[in-house]
């Protein structure tokens, strides 16, 4: 047997790095950061529930401890967002940067001049003509 072909990706720790640096890459403000850390918590404790032979009442705690969880993120999320905004606009400046160069670009004359092309090349002049409601009748 070729094990090289049959087992290609198990235990291929390249693969899921990469996809744990993409995960990671994403957190980019505390909103996101804070998500991940509901579904990671949430996550677990679920588990740990679903899997343990827990009574019921120690279900009912364990559920009450994950709204606690959720409650305590949600109130933290909150603060952040009152208190310090500024947290949750890093990329504001680089998507105003990137506006005002596409805005300049479409200014240029190169830019008027190429769809002045690309309009005569591609629409038929009585295209461009409008008619009167009494002439198409």
């Amino acid at each position: 047997m070729d094990s090289g072909s049959d087992q290609e990706g198990i235990g291929d720790q390249t693969g899921s790095g990469g996809q744990r640096t993409e995960i990671l890459g994403q957190v980019k403000n505390p909103l996101i950061f804070f998500s991940l850390c509901v579904l990671l918590v949430e996550g677990i404790l679920s588990a740990f529930v679903l899997l343990s032979k827990f009574s019921a009442g120690q279900q009912l705690v364990a559920f009450l401890v994950m709204v606690g969880v959720f409650l305590v993120v949600i109130g933290v999320v909150s603060y952040i967002t009152i208190f310090i905004p500024a947290n949750l606009y890093e990329q504001v400046k680089d998507v105003r940067k990137q506006t005002e160069e596409v805005t300049s670009f479409i200014n240029t004359p190169a830019f008027s001049d190429a769809v002045a092309a690309v309009v005569d090349e591609r629409v038929k002049e009585e295209s461009l003509v409008a008619k009167r409601p009494s002439e198409g009748a």
